[in-house]
This record gives C-alpha cells, sequence and structure tokens, in this order.
C-alpha cells in the first residue's frame, strides 16, 4: 500500500485464542489448543462463545507483534496467561524475523460469573486437584508447497526430541517465503516435580508419584474404580501386561517427562485450517484405545452396553485419561502437532521461531537481503547462517539462542514491551499509568494477588489516623482503583481492536448478473473483526468505526487498512459490505449470508477515517507520537535479541555473559529516557562474539522535526494515491442506491414484501415501513450520501489544490469538485424532503400501517416504484441521522426540536446513553429486539462528536448541545465500564432497561471499544476532535 514499508512479518489470528501466522501467501500459521482429560468436547482452540471461558481478551496488544492475553477456563480447570513477542521493525534491515510464545497458567478460581456457566459446569472432582493433568498442544502448519520436518539433524532419531526431549521443527517454504525453525522446550519434567514439591509430605522428585497418579491400591481388574476417586493415568496401551506395568511404577509415567509429535500431511492445503477437529479426533482416538485396553484388561466380565464404552469422553475425565498423541514424524509434513502434559495448575508451554530465511519482502531487488550491503549484517544473520547448515552443529546455536528467548527473562522482556503499550495508551486516551505491571502479569500467571496484604497494612495505618483521614484515605483509593480499572478497560478495548487486524486471503461468494453465486477472483484484504468469538471477519460498515479509534492509536497502521478496503472495489466501484474469504471464514457464516450481492451497499464509515486524516493533514502529531513510540520499541526489541546473541555465542562464559547483560539494563534505561546518544553507545557495545570482542550495532535515531514534515507528505501522499478507488466507491455508491425517479436514496438488498430488516443499512431491525416497496426512500442512507459529497467534494478541492499531486491528478480533481458539489446540494434537498414538521424529526418516506391491508389485498404492488408514499417515522437514530452526521447547522430552526427527544429519558436519552429507538415508540424492545431500544456505542460516538462541534460553533442551542453531549459520554462510558468490572469484557450493545446491562454477543471489542474516546476524561484532556 505504501512504497518501502513492508508489512509485518507475524500477523494474529483473531479467530483462536492464541495463534499467529506470517504475511506471505501461502502462510505458515502456529497456535495453540488445549484440554484436560481425555473428553474431546472441551478442546480448546476456535474462539467460540459456546466454550463458557471468561476474562479472555488481548490485555495489551501494540497492533504489530506484541500481545497479552488472559483466560479463565472452568470447564479444564483452568486460568493462565498467554503472550508472544514478534519483531515486526518496520526496517527490514533490523527486523529479525524471530518471535517468541509462552501459554502459563494455574488452577483456576472456583467462581465464575452466572452468565458464563449457560453451556455446562465442569465436573466437581475436577475441581483443587493440583496433579490434574493438562494437555496443551502447539500446532504448525504450511500452507502451498511449504514443508515441515521433525529437524534430525538437531534432534537425533527419536522421532522429534533432541537433547533435554526438546523439539525442533525445521519449516521450508518456496518461492522466497519465510523459513526458521521452531523450538519447543520441554518442560514437563520440571513442572510435575515442582507441583509435587508443593504437596504436604512430598518431596520434588520421581518417587512420590505412585501416590498421586497410580491408582490408590486399586486393581486394574476394577475398570470403573467406583470406590475410588482417582484412577490411574495412562496412555495407548497394546496388553494386559503393558498395562498393568505402566499403573504398578513408581515413578513418574515416562508420557509426562517428554513431549509428543505427530507430523501429517494433508492432501488438500485449504483443510489445513480444521486444526481443532484434527485435534478432537486424535483425543478421542487415543482415549478409546486407552479405555478398550482398559477393558481387555479387566477381563469379558465387564458389561459391553456400559455407557462407559459408549461415550468414553465422559468416563475418560472422571477417571483422569490423558490422550497422548501417537507419534509420528512423517516427511513432507503440512501439519505437525506437538503435545506437552503437565499439571493443570503449574501450565507452562513455550516456542520461538527462529528464522532461517527471511520473507521475500525483506529482500531487494538484486534478491539480497536488505542491511547486508556496505557489510552491515543484520542483526540475526549469525544464527540464520548457522541454523542453514542443517547440521548437529547448529544444535549449541538453536539451544542457547531459544532458551535464552524463552528462559527467565521472558517475562521481564514482556514486562518491558508492556509498560511501553500502556505509555501509549495513557498518551492517546489519558488513562491512568499501570504502576507496576509485572506485578500484574505474575498475578494473572498465578491466579493470585499480592495486593490484599497492602490494603490491609493501609487500613491498619488509616484506623489510627482518625475518621476524616481514614475517609479520605479510602476514597483516594477508590478513586485510584476505579482509575486503574478504567486503564485497564481502555487498553483491553484497544489492544483487541489492534490484536484483531490481520491479513485474509481467498476467493467469497458473489451472485452474478445471472442470478448464480460464483467464487470472485483471489482477494487479500487487511482488517480487524468487531468479534472475535462470532464475526472472526471483515465488515465494511463496522471497519470505518474501528478505523476512528486505531487512526489515533496506529495512524499508519489505520491507513494500511483502509488502503487494504479500497483496493477490493471492482471496476465498477463496489466494495462488499461482508468480507467473507476463504473456507475458514465461511465456516462462521450461515449459508443465507455467505453470497455477497454487487447492487448492495453499507454506509460508508471507512470514508470516516479518511475525513480524519484529512483533518491532520500539515499536522501529523498524531503520526509524530506513534513513530516516536515506535522507534523506541524498535531499539528496545533490537536491544533484547543483541543479547540473546550474546549469550547464544558466549559459550557459558559467565563474565561475558554478565557484561552483556549490563549492557542491555543500560541500553533500555537510555531508550526509556529517550536519550538517542547514550542509547547508540550503550547499544554499540550490546552484541558479543565468541571471542569475547565488540561489533557496533546502529540505533534507530529518534523522530525529529524533519520526520514531521515527511509523514505530513505521507499522508497527503496516501490520499494522492487512493483517490481513484475512493472516488471510483463513491460513484458507484450514488448511482447503485438512488431512490425511485431518480429522487433521494434507497436501500438495495430487500425483497419487495412484508417490512422485516433492513441489513444493509446496518441498523438490521430498526422499524421501517410496514411493508417493503420499490418506491421506499430512507432517510440514513440520503444523510450519508449527502455527508460523502461533501467530504469527496473537500478532498478533490484538497488534492486540485496540492503542489506535490500530479498534474493530471489534480486537473481532474479539481473538474471532480464541480461534480461532488452538485452531489451534495442535490443530497442535502433530498434530506429536507424527510422532514416532518408536525413530528420535528426526520422520517423515512415508505408504506405507513395503514395502507398495508392495501398490499394484502392486492390493490398496491410492492414492485411499484411510483407510489404515492409518505412519511413513516419511528422516533430514534435514523430520525436524527442528519445531525448525527452533522449536516445540521447550529442556527437551524430545527435544531432545537431534533434535541428534544435527545434531553428527554422518556424518549431516546437513558442513563447508559441514546436508545436506538425512542421509548415512546409502541415497537420499543419489540420483536427480535436488536436496533429496538439496545444502546450503541458507535451512534452514541457519532452523537457525542457532531454535539460537540455544535457546540463549540455557539448558537441559540449551544447549552444543550453541551449538555446532552456531556450526558452520553458519562452514561455510556459509565455503562461500559460497570459491565467491564461485572463481566471484563466489552459487549455489542446495552441494556438501558436493565440497568445498561451487556447484551449481544461478546466480547465485542469492535466499534464498543469507542468509548475508550468517549470517556469523559478524554474531553476534559481535550483529545476529542
Amino acid at each position: 500500500a505504501r512504497p518501502g514499508l513492508a508489512e509485518p512479518s507475524w500477523l494474529p489470528k483473531p479467530n483462536l485464542y492464541m495463534g499467529i501466522k506470517t504475511a506471505d501467501i501461502p502462510a505458515v500459521e502456529v497456535s495453540v489448543a488445549w484440554v484436560q482429560g481425555g473428553s474431546e468436547r472441551y478442546l480448546r482452540h476456535q474462539a467460540k462463545n459456546e466454550d463458557g471461558t471468561s476474562n479472555w481478551g488481548w490485555g495489551r496488544h501494540d497492533g504489530r507483534g506484541f500481545g497479552v492475553s488472559n483466560i479463565t477456563d472452568r470447564h479444564n480447570n483452568f486460568a493462565g496467561t498467554m503472550a508472544y513477542m514478534a519483531d515486526n521493525a518496520e526496517d527490514a534491515a533490523t527486523r529479525s524475523g524471530a518471535w517468541t510464545m509462552a501459554f502459563e497458567g494455574s488452577c483456576a478460581p472456583g467462581k465464575v460469573a452466572a452468565h458464563k456457566l449457560k453451556s455446562r459446569t465442569a465436573p466437581a472432582n475436577m475441581a483443587g486437584d493440583m496433579a490434574s493433568p493438562l494437555s496443551i498442544f502447539l500446532a504448525v502448519t504450511a500452507r502451498g508447497k511449504g514443508t515441515i520436518e521433525v529437524d534430525d539433524a538437531l534432534t537425533g532419531p527419536w522421532r522429534g526430541t533432541g537433547a533435554g526431549g526438546d523439539v525442533y521443527l525445521r519449516v521450508k517454504q518456496h518461492d522466497g517465503m519465510a523459513e526458521g525453525l521452531i523450538v519447543v522446550p520441554s518442560m514437563a519434567k520440571s513442572l510435575w516435580n515442582a507441583v509435587a514439591g508443593m504437596r504436604p509430605g512430598s518431596s520434588p522428585d520421581n518417587s512420590t508419584w505412585a501416590a498421586d497418579l497410580g491408582t490408590r491400591g486399586a486393581s486394574p481388574a476394577d475398570p470403573l474404580l467406583k470406590s475410588h476417586r482417582y484412577a490411574p493415568l495412562w496412555s495407548t496401551l497394546s496388553n494386559r501386561d503393558s498395562f498393568i506395568a505402566e499403573t504398578n511404577k513408581r515413578a513418574l509415567p515416562a508420557w509426562a517427562q517428554r513431549l509428543h509429535v505427530k507430523a501429517l500431511h494433508l492432501t488438500s492445503s485449504s483443510e489445513l485450517w480444521r486444526i481443532q477437529d484434527q485435534l478432537r479426533e486424535e483425543v478421542r482416538s487415543s482415549s478409546r484405545r486407552a479405555l478398550y485396553s482398559f477393558r481387555d484388561a479387566a477381563g469379558p466380565e465387564e458389561d459391553e452396553r456400559s455407557s462407559v464404552w459408549r461415550d468414553p469422553g465422559s468416563y475418560s475425565r472422571a477417571t483422569r485419561i490423558v490422550p497422548v498423541l501417537n507419534s509420528t514424524a512423517r516427511p513432507s509434513a503440512n501439519m505437525v502437532l506437538v503435545q506437552a502434559v503437565v499439571p493443570a495448575c503449574n501450565a507452562a508451554l513455550h516456542a520461538a521461531w527462529l528464522p532461517v530465511k527471511r520473507s521475500s519482502r525483506d529482500k531487494g531487488q538484486d534478491g539480497e537481503q536488505d542491511g547486508q550491503a556496505g557489510g552491515a549484517e543484520p542483526a540475526h544473520a549469525a544464527i540464520a547462517a548457522a541454523l542453514a547448515k542443517e547440521s548437529a552443529s547448529a544444535l549449541p546455536t538453536a539451544q542457547a539462542a531459544s532458551r535464552a528467548l524463552l528462559g527467565p527473562s521472558f517475562w521481564r522482556r514482556v514486562a518491558s514491551r508492556a509498560r511501553g503499550v500502556d505509555e501509549r495508551v495513557r498518551q492517546v486516551f489519558g488513562t491512568a499509568p499501570d504502576d507496576d505491571v509485572a506485578q500484574a502479569l505474575r498475578s494473572n500467571r498465578n491466579n493470585s494477588s499480592n495486593g490484599e496484604g497492602e490494603v490491609q497494612e493501609d487500613d491498619a495505618e488509616s484506623e489510627q489516623a482518625g475518621p476524616r483521614r481514614r475517609r479520605a484515605t479510602r476514597g483516594r483509593r477508590l478513586r485510584s482503583s476505579a482509575d486503574g480499572s478504567k486503564a485497564a478497560m481502555v487498553r483491553y478495548a484497544v489492544g483487541n481492536l489492534a490484536g484483531s487486524v490481520t491479513l485474509y486471503t481467498g476467493r467469497q461468494y458473489v451472485r452474478g448478473e445471472d442470478g448464480e453465486a460464483k467464487r470472485s477472483d483471489p482477494m487479500r484484504l487487511l482488517t480487524g473483526c468487531p468479534s472475535r468469538s462470532l464475526f472472526p471477519r471483515g465488515f465494511f460498515w463496522d471497519e470505518g468505526f474501528h478505523q476512528l479509534l486505531l487512526a489515533r492509536y496506529d495512524p499508519r497502521r489505520s491507513a494500511d487498512v483502509l488502503s487494504s478496503w479500497f483496493r477490493t472495489a471492482d471496476e465498477t466501484g463496489w466494495i462488499a459490505r461482508e468480507q467473507i474469504l476463504g473456507p475458514e471464514a465461511e465456516s462462521r457464516v450461515p449459508h443465507q449470508f455467505r453470497v455477497q450481492r454487487r447492487d448492495v451497499a453499507n454506509p460508508p464509515t471507512p470514508l470516516l477515517a479518511i475525513q480524519e486524516m484529512l483533518q491532520r493533514l500539515g499536522k501529523g502529531s498524531e503520526v509524530a507520537r506513534w513513530e516516536a513510540f515506535r522507534g523506541r520499541e524498535a531499539r528496545r526489541w533490537q536491544a533484547e535479541f543483541e543479547f540473546v546473541q550474546a549469550v547464544a555465542y558466549a559459550s557459558g562464559d559467565a563474565e561475558t555473559i554478565g557484561a552483556a547483560e549490563a549492557t542491555l539494563k543500560a541500553a533500555l534505561v537510555a531508550i526509556a529516557n529517550e536519550d538517542g546518544a547514550a542509547a547508540e553507545a550503550a547499544e554499540a557495545e550490546l552484541v558479543v562474539g565468541a571471542d569475547g570482542e565488540a561489533a557496533a550495532v546502529g540505533a534507530a535515531k529518534p523522530v525529529g522535526e524533519s520526520a514531521l514534515d515527511g509523514l505530513s507528505a505521507e499522508a497527503q501522499q496516501w490520499v494522492v494515491a487512493h483517490y481513484e478507488p475512493i472516488t471510483r466507491y463513491y460513484r458507484w455508491l450514488r448511482e447503485s442506491q438512488r431512490g425511485p425517479n431518480g429522487r433521494g436514496f434507497q436501500w438495495k438488498g430487500d425483497k419487495p414484501g412484508d417490512g422485516g430488516h433492513t441489513f444493509a443499512s446496518g441498523l438490521d431491525d430498526y422499524p421501517r415501513g410496514s411493508w417493503h416497496t420499490a418506491s421506499d426512500r430512507h432517510v440514513d442512507l440520503t444523510a450519508w450520501v449527502a455527508w460523502a459529497a461533501g467530504l469527496m467534494r473537500r478532498m478533490a478541492g484538497a488534492i486540485g489544490r496540492l503542489e506535490s499531486a500530479p498534474k493530471t491528478v489534480a486537473a481532474a480533481a479539481a473538474k471532480d469538485a464541480l461534480e461532488f458539489a452538485h452531489d451534495e446540494a442535490a443530497a442535502l434537498a433530498a434530506v429536507d424532503d424527510h422532514w416532518n414538521e408536525e413530528e420535528g424529526v426526520f422520517c423515512d418516506i415508505a408504506l405507513p400501517q395503514s395502507q398495508r391491508r392495501e398490499v394484502e389485498k392486492g390493490r398496491i404492488d410492492p414492485a411499484d416504484d411510483s407510489l404515492p408514499l409518505g412519511h413513516v417515522c419511528h422516533e430514534g437514530y435514523v430520525s436524527v441521522f442528519p445531525l448525527l452526521l452533522g449536516l445540521v447547522r447550529s442556527d437551524s430552526p430545527r435544531l432545537p426540536r431534533l434535541l428534544a427527544p435527545l434531553l428527554d429519558g422518556k424518549r431516546m436519552l437513558s442513563p447508559s446513553g441514546l436508545r436506538s429507538l425512542s421509548k415512546s415508540s409502541p415497537l420499543f424492545m419489540t420483536g427480535e429486539n436488536y436496533w429496538r431500544g439496545k444502546v450503541w456505542a458507535n451512534i452514541n460516538f457519532l452523537a457525542v462528536k457532531a454535539l460537540d462541534e455544535l457546540a463549540a460553533q455557539g448558537g441559540p442551542s449551544a447549552d444543550d448541545c453541551a449538555a446532552v453531549a456531556r450526558r452520553i459520554r458519562h452514561g455510556m462510558s459509565l455503562a461500559v465500564h460497570r459491565e467491564w468490572e461485572r463481566t471484563s469484557t466489552l459487549w455489542e450493545n446495552y441494556d438501558a432497561e436493565a440497568g445498561g446491562r451487556g447484551a449481544g454477543t461478546h466480547p465485542f471489542t469492535g466499534w464498543t471499544a469507542l468509548v475508550a474516546a468517549m470517556m469523559p476524561e478524554q474531553r476534559s484532556e481535550g483529545r476529542t476532535e
């Protein structure tokens, strides 16, 4: 989209609890799954509401290559933290391409909010058992012609594990795509021994495990062990003798001491996304084999009609069966599964990617890697060269590098990156700082907190200070707690939105002129998604609201997303309102919604984000703040990776490692203080070779004033470069959605018939006419077109005056400006047609309820586009849409009447924000009750923005506009924050009639994340536009 700027090497997979993939096509994908016991129904991989998980989502994400996510999975008795760090530096010369990932946790708390337990509850005997095993799987897939090999050069002949039981997977791609080595260190034995050391009367060695994992004295001939709480744990057993031998061992079973690897080759690369299905089959078959072995050992007297054999999953959870992968190492595999069996209360799985060959996108035209010209070798080149030898001599390098990346310093580096994200969020959204990020991460991973004792000490001190001081102390503590909670909510909102941006590829179904659904040409789209658990795909009108927030947090990323969307426009300018690309995305969409139509539009909300960009032309302040932040992050990662390289080549020399660590600390301190000279000097001493001599490393220069000018020019260049596809889209919208006889505009796509949903509008079940007809005219669409015409007029005029714009483009834009001015005037006149003087609001022009029977009797043809229709008024979002889009002037006599329902608690105003449909409407909260009374953050954001602008303009209604904006901002942010504290998530909409309770799907971190820009703190610090 922008020459010279490469996409990040690794992108998140938002439809999974934890997954990342390369930006290459075909992609390499890495993800995590887990299950406790042998019941495949509790396997977790794809993020789904029906899983009953809670407290999950990106608590912090920088939108590029770093994220920390928490999760509570009561069904699997597990609560933990997932984190990954990828080097996604924009400068390809300094990008190493390495990443690290960790999945850690402990036993889940005993209680979960009631709304999380609608599906099922966990078996009672699973709670609180420290020795209860959890299977964690790392799944790696390589699409296209890529292959994954269990690296025999590093690991030897035993099916995927080398020295110490580590697993090494060599990913090989073709056509210059990314290649590398995935290292999964073996941690199971130490984790089990640590749990043994925690149990009373036991010691951390293998001799204690007969009591904890054995039969408790039961005979193997009793398969149900009805008189015992614990049954034996075992893997696949072939006969009675091996079964008895396994259960009588006085040591930690072998399957709990090492990793298990299964390599597969799926014929169809398009099926590689079905990892969860493959794992479920593995868990099911392993559990069945174990149970059948158990039955054979028990003898023929066991009744085979028992429910145990009909449903092994339910029994396997009760008896602690551990499904173990049947290890295979198939050559030329394109899917590899790695399993670790660990204690649920001390669970961990780590992995690292060490690049062997970087993506072709990081190479110059001559094929050489960027940054190697003039003898400047990339930081990772030495490790990559060693690994590329594909020999056993690379084992020490791979082991040292991966263990340094994943060693004790991993969570310290996570905390360091998290502080950077916190500072960025604080700068943009004005949130309170988090005093101790590291402590918060430890608390999440250990499911405990050390804050309680400190509070008790404060209480003890305040008891001696008198009632007044005691009340003041508690007040400060409450305010501090509230500020911290709001800051966490804002980080969650921004992090999940930024962390949902990924690249989708594939073909989608489009209905042609002949009425048949056909596959489109291959497409690629960089976009966010509104809900990771229910809507993991791109939506056109959602994305516009997403970018209103992301443009503040990461303007460059927002520019990339908007560029990607407008480049999907076909030759007519049509852009599909839903982007369902590829079989994985299709699997989450009902069949009736998969086919897109070229005559169906969506609100042009991405133009809202472009408007924000136009307003920043010549300023660049938001971009500059982000670039300064990204510069510090790039230098921080560079310092960390150089330290890892130093450790890898220090050959265990404690003095060398100590010196490297001291230099690392000095570099990070200098970077944190934005001391460019000190940082550069420290980093120059950071890389230590095997001979102990220092090698200079160039440090990225801080963003200066010249960069501000360059960024402003870059924004102008973006607008000029995308003017043509944006104009093509606008003209398609204008022509395809014209109303009857060219007057006004009508949402297309609803067949003439009984009035119901108008999906194209985005306001699905908002009441319209009593019957859809070809003569309908919709006020919200007419307002959208009038607003878009005004934006296009201003954009064309700005480009026509830009000296940097090509002359032909500037001349065409100047001519277009006249066309768009005419469009704007005509659309504004059409908006006036919708004004109802008696009701004091804008109304659709549609079939009234009184004429419905005429249609039913066949006296009126709904397909007739010349019906004499009148105003159909339903007070709510639609009736004030021209106001929401800034089409009503501050001195308009209509403004006080439009403000009346917004000021009335019995109409649209509620304690939680503006209701979508007025409480006075007879259709309020009826039918599906989706857009018929619920409070939606995206429309409330538009209202606050428009009312703030009207208040700033002055006029007779300025005070009322300011008052309404203040009440909406306070009510909306209060409702969202209160539900955040209750449920630890954001919701699709909020029910004002139920005290502002969250409704719809969750987590919904799409436009609900706009609350971060609506909170009262934003207004007080001048952060709203």
